[in-house]
């Protein structure tokens, strides 16, 4: 792994997804007040906020951030630092690793996300005047025109971007710039941190493909096609099992030091992917659809036990049951 993690700022890049939307919500004071004084209480041990668009207006925003993050960001870039909020409230999704392999697809999945995202604030922005309009009627006597925002305050109360920055890494200006033990320092502790964000990376990673398999397998176990609706097996756990396998080449290759424990797991992955051309012939009332079942089911069993014993065992020295 050494030669990735010292060759790292070729192959990848760090980025953070920043997002922010406006709550829409606002506390009453007089509420609160009113509330004390019925009950007897201290007005400091009472909180009350009210929606005061009337209804959730973030709903749509929320969903936006959470497809992109979960069907795009997450599967195609590894954590490297946690997450943080920005002194004006902005999320900040931890500084993320992006093989640059996978870069091109990142921007192009954003700048889709990104064109919906100002679509639905430029659509609530025009909606904005007429909707306090109808929020008064809802409120009755909680409604304040004073909570309201202009709407030009509003538009920048909502964020949506992806800056990107390159993998600190020992330069020949700051080898010149030092004498011989510094530098050595200096490019000691940047390796340091290094290997251990890809570690991070890496175990993060991998823990949660064996936790897709294991779900996955659970789920054929106990899907019965006399009573679905008791235990659905649904589409989209197959559907991240594939994207999550998709990018695990290129994350082996280009980050994790082409593991050969990883690849096997890969492999196998795939093998029991290709047992089935659509999740239908999974959910089928045949003897032939329950075989079936059994030995995706049984794969997947398999393939996690080999992630915890063969890569997160050998990277904790015992397995990770």
């Amino acid at each position: 792994m050494e030669n990735n993690i010292t060759g790292l700022h070729k192959s990848a890049v760090l980025v953070r997804f920043i997002t922010r939307h406006w709550s829409g919500k606002k506390v009453d004071r007089n509420i609160i007040d009113e509330v004390a004084e019925k009950h007897n209480a201290s007005p400091d041990v009472i909180s009350v906020s009210k929606k005061i668009m009337g209804y959730d207006v973030n709903k749509e925003f929320r969903r936006i951030q959470a497809k992109f993050r979960n069907n795009v960001l997450f599967p195609l870039t590894l954590p490297w630092h946690d997450s943080s909020e920005d002194d004006d409230g902005s999320v900040l999704t931890g500084q993320r690793l992006c093989p640059s392999k996978n870069f091109a697809q990142l921007e192009l999945e954003f700048n889709k996300y990104k064109a919906d995202w100002e679509k639905e604030v430029k659509g609530f922005l025009d909606r904005y005047t007429s909707e306090v309009n109808n929020a008064q009627d809802i409120l009755g006597t909680a409604f304040n025109r004073s909570d309201y925002p202009e709407v030009y305050e509003l538009e920048s109360k909502f964020k949506f971007h992806l800056p990107v920055e390159t993998i600190p890494h020992m330069t020949d200006d700051i080898r010149l710039s030092h004498s011989k033990d510094v530098a050595d320092r200096i490019e000691a502790d940047v390796t340091a941190k290094i290997r251990a964000n890809v570690q991070k990376g890496m175990t993060e990673s991998m823990t949660a493909l064996s936790e897709i398999c294991e779900r996955l397998s659970s789920s054929l176990d106990n899907y019965d096609p006399k009573n679905k609706a008791k235990h659905p097996f649904r589409d989209s756990g197959v559907e991240i099992l594939r994207q999550q396998v998709s990018v695990l080449t290129t994350m082996n290759k280009d980050v994790f030091g082409n593991r050969p424990e990883i690849n096997s797991a890969h492999d196998k992955i795939v093998r029991v992917l290709a047992k089935f051309s659509d999740t239908d012939e999974l959910r089928q009332d045949s003897e032939e659809s329950a075989k079936l079942r059994q030995e995706v089911s049984k794969g997947l069993a398999e393939t996690k036990q080999d992630i915890n014993t063969d890569v997160l065992g050998k990277m904790f020295g015992g397995s990770n049951e």
